[in-house]
């Protein structure tokens, strides 16, 4: 769908949380960060890239990345949410959780 359609948001996202799941990591990451320049004001990749930086050990910048993201939506505080509803892949569940208890 992100060929199909590279200006819409949300494939791009959804491309992004996929790469993360399969153990591309810093593809992930660098898609996150580039959908955040070009969306600055999209929680659903801030929340993820909070979490895959946390995982990174990248504390203060993940920090940062989640204060805009409660400020624009607070439904990712809720993990049930994230994985139900946002249906987030499994691993970016887990390194949300990890950031949302500070582990």
């Amino acid at each position: 769908s992100v060929k199909l359609a590279p200006n819409l948001a949300f494939p791009r996202a959804n491309y992004a949380l996929a790469l993360y799941q399969i153990g591309q990591k810093q593809e992930a990451i660098r898609t996150m960060r580039n959908l955040i320049r070009k969306y600055p004001q999209f929680p659903d990749v801030r929340a993820a890239l909070t979490a895959a930086l946390w995982e990174e050990g990248k504390l203060g910048e993940a920090e940062s990345n989640w204060v805009a993201v409660v400020g624009l939506d607070k439904r990712y505080q809720d993990l049930d949410w994230v994985s139900n509803v946002r249906r987030w892949p499994p691993l970016m569940v887990k390194a949300l959780e990890k950031f949302l208890k500070l582990n």
